[in-house]
């Protein structure tokens, strides 16, 4: 087992020695935060075990794969919209004087 020792527990924001670094700054996708997420001394009781103990990362690998299909559908929505952006930009392109079609 290559994964012993990952446990997954649940962190209330307002617990002691726990904080957010800066905002990061993004290209793209704006309208989610991304920051570190900081522990300093931060003390989780064992009743904020979620799942059983060693089986975090079988939890994490669950819940990333529950958000594949969404993330590309996204990836899928802005090809399109860049397909379609480049398709007009060539629609609308001169050269020599003459528009391209």
């Amino acid at each position: 087992m290559k994964h012993r020792g990952i446990s997954c527990f649940y962190v209330p924001f307002a617990s002691a020695g726990l904080s957010l670094g800066a905002k990061e700054s993004k290209l793209g996708i704006k309208c989610t935060s991304t920051a570190n997420v900081i522990f300093e001394d931060c003390e989780i009781p064992e009743d904020n075990l979620i799942g059983e103990l060693g089986q975090g990362f079988k939890i994490a690998m669950q819940i990333l794969d529950a958000g594949r299909i969404p993330i590309a559908a996204q990836a899928v929505g802005i090809a399109a919209d860049a397909h379609q952006r480049a398709v007009d930009h060539v629609m609308k392109k001169t050269t020599f004087s003459q528009t391209e079609q």
